[in-house]
């Protein structure tokens, strides 16, 4: 017996793949998510080849009997039995179905041994019986029904059930010994279950159940239901009768929904890289799928027609309610969800209808956290920043114009830090803590509301560049007769839910028709067939293509205090820089704490990222314990950089310090350091914009 660590799980899947129990390390909840708890193979486990120890998984593969009951808990086709494979127990239960005019029976390892007169071991399941062979016709009952032999009724899934009633079956009935009484007994509780379930979707479907269930309790009442057949040799090739057929109708499904068709019985299905957790795909989530099983039992229900009930709720999914109030649009369930069964709201194919539009002029912007994460889904280093070549794929796909998000950076620190001034000075609504990222908006206004108005009333940059953007081209002579469509790019989903805020419309327009994530934007380079590699640098357009590296910065966790104390302490040179840049906003950790003297004022400044840092930092100002002037939150950990719209590549650390020395890199190497000194910021204020500035930049308090 072995003991194995939590994160030892790909390990132990490995050892316990064998002949009689196929399994793919990949599609387990624990080799998916670090911090999963699925356990549901040891709960049923009839032998306990596999249970939880203090110290975490404990497997005896020697204990393993190929039941399959593990297999049908599982929820995610980790595991797949082959004692018999789905593909034999199907074909003898649809041979036995044509054998009998729709009726059959299936009957565990124990009726068996109790109709042929042998008893069972304690500790196993004997195949007492000589006619017994898993997923073969062995016999009939007494009123002539084949007779299908399974070790354990937990193999029984949904999927055959249901498959054989979409097939015609007039009868199943599923047999076995006092369950109670035998050492597997958590398989015949699970196989309650699943009938439970089946009759559940059946019903749903308004379709009667064939299903009956017989528990035998002595050995003369099984004897007389049970006929067994003196071998099993007769029956050898009973199995494939029809089991290319039933092969066929989950193939068809799966071609249908777009998934790869899993390789035959036999071949290998694992993945042959090193083991680890199991690495994001491209598009920000894990490898996606649908289990054979479900497959089958999908097609089948849409085989048996309309459901009469609109929702149903069985062992096999549940029903998820989202409570939109709380949710705060950050896409993690989505990136872990085990199944595929969670996917985000994309706006790809809003965007390349614009696109294609000749009267529609498409503008977009590019927030700062994409360009150091966009780059190493196309094999480039990990936080370079790709900013260049990202406006040139835009260029050729399409887009109109292409800007970059740091200059309404700029324009939030130039109003957000006027407006803490403002406060200080008044005394009043003290923090001020900023507005930039909406997801931890939505957690203040829904969780902690008496601190709604310290929030910062500047939009977002993303927000104050597309009121912009749509009253420059509101303008006859800038419109030029088209209609103009604004697309953001961002690291994060939150903007999604944010475009669609009442405060992200102007004049009742709304500002920001699509959102695009990063991970959508590398989808659509890849589908417009462009070498991002190969592609040269182009700068953005004017007249809104400046930015200060104040501006890039927002990206990461501190960058917007850091943005805030370039704009209000005096100086511009290296050591100035280096000073405010060592003054406590940039590091790693969830909450950093310091002061700042400013115009004889010790201010106060806390940076928080990720809304557990969040909480614990609203919770001491409530309490009276901490006393801040300022304070900056990011709901993400590490910042716009860490996302959940960004790619997944490597460890989360890995991925947060290459991506924040990209943008710190990016910020070296610009010459305009601080927002004030964007020389854009003088013709917003003084040109076309004087006068808006509050309409455009700013939310009103309800």
């Amino acid at each position: 017996m072995t003991n194995y660590r939590h994160g030892q799980m790909i390990n132990l899947i490995d050892e316990m793949n064998s002949p009689l129990l196929a399994v793919e390390p990949q599609r387990c909840v624990l080799v998916r998510h670090r911090n999963g708890e699925c356990l549901r193979c040891a709960a049923v486990c009839t032998t306990g080849a596999i249970s939880l120890g203090e110290e975490g998984i404990v497997v005896s593969p020697e204990k393993c009997i190929g039941c399959g009951t593990c297999a049908s808990a599982c929820p995610t086709g980790c595991l797949t039995a082959a004692n018999p494979t789905d593909e034999e127990l199907f074909g003898a239960v649809e041979a036995a179905l044509a054998e009998n005019e729709g009726r059959v029976a299936i009957a565990c390892e124990r009726a068996f041994a109790m109709a042929s007169g042998n008893r069972m071991k304690r500790d196993s399941c004997d195949a007492t019986a000589p006619s017994f062979v898993p997923g073969k016709i062995a016999g009939a009952t007494s009123d002539g029904r084949p007779l299908v032999g399974v070790v354990c009724l937990g193999r029984v899934d949904e999927s055959l059930l249901v498959e054989a009633t979409a097939r015609g079956a007039r009868s199943i009935q599923l047999i076995s010994g006092p369950c109670e009484s035998c050492p597997h007994r958590c398989g015949g509780a699970l196989s309650d279950e699943i009938i439970v379930s089946a009759e559940t979707l059946l019903a749903a479907l308004g379709t009667p159940s064939p299903i009956d269930r017989i528990r035998l309790q002595h050995a003369s009442d099984t004897r007389e239901i049970l006929r067994l057949r003196p071998t099993a040799s007769a029956q050898d090739d009973t199995n494939a009768v029809n089991a290319a057929t039933m092969a066929d109708v989950s193939e068809n499904c799966l071609s249908e929904s777009g998934y790869p068709v899993a390789p035959p019985t036999g071949e290998s299905q694992q993945d042959s890289r090193e083991p680890q957790f199991a690495h994001v795909q491209a598009d920000g989530t894990l490898p996606h799928f649908v289990p054979e099983r479900r497959l089958r039992l999908f097609n089948s229900l849409k085989a048996l027609g309309t459901p009469a009930a609109p929702t149903v709720t069985t062992r096999l999914w549940g029903q998820v309610t989202i409570d939109t109030e709380l949710c705060r649009s950050c896409r993690m369930c989505t990136v872990f969800c085990p199944t595929g069964a969670l996917t985000i709201h994309h706006n790809m194919t809003d965007v390349w209808q614009a696109l294609g539009d000749k009267n529609t002029r498409v503008v977009a912007q590019i927030a700062p956290a994409v360009r150091v994460a966009i780059g190493e889904a196309f094999g480039l280093p990990k936080g370079e920043n790709s900013m260049g070549k990202v406006v040139a794929a835009l260029h050729r796909m399409g887009f109109d114009e292409v800007f970059d998000t740091a200059y309404t950076a700029d324009l939030t620190i130039m109003e957000e830090s006027a407006e803490f001034l403002e406060r200080v000075k008044a005394g009043a609504n003290l923090p001020l803590m900023t507005s930039c990222c909406p997801a931890w908006v939505k957690f203040v206004e829904n969780e902690y509301p008496e601190f709604k108005e310290n929030i910062s009333t500047c939009r977002s940059p993303q927000a104050m560049f597309s009121a912009i953007l749509k009253d420059y081209y509101r303008d006859e002579a800038n419109a030029k007769g088209k209609k103009t469509v604004v697309v953001s790019v961002m690291p994060c989903t939150a903007k999604k839910m944010e475009a669609e805020r009442k405060e992200s419309y102007t004049h009742e327009e709304k500002d920001t028709d699509y959102v695009l994530t990063t991970t959508e934007l590398i989808r659509m380079i890849d589908a417009h067939g462009i070498n991002f590699e190969a592609l040269p640098s182009e700068s953005c357009d004017m007249p809104f293509g400046i930015g200060s590296g104040g501006g890039v910065i927002f990206g990461t966790t501190g960058g917007v205090t850091e943005a805030v104390l370039r704009r209000l302490i005096e100086g511009h040179d290296p050591a100035t820089l280096r000073a405010i840049a060592e003054c406590g906003a940039r590091g790693d950790e969830g909450i950093k704490e310091f002061s700042v003297p400013y115009n004889g004022l010790d201010v106060k400044i806390c940076v928080a990222s990720g809304l557990a840092n969040a909480r614990k930092v609203l919770e001491s100002v409530k309490s009276g314990e901490k006393e801040y002037h300022f304070i900056e939150v990011m709901a993400c950990p590490g910042g716009c950089v860490m996302g959940g719209g960004q790619p997944v590549y490597g460890t989360k650390v890995r991925r947060a310090e290459t991506r924040t020395k990209g943008l710190y890199e990016a910020d070296g190497g610009m010459a305009i350091k601080k927002s004030n000194e964007n020389p854009l910021m003088d013709v917003f204020y003084n040109g076309y914009f004087k006068g808006k500035a509050h309409e455009l930049l700013h939310n009103p308090h309800e």
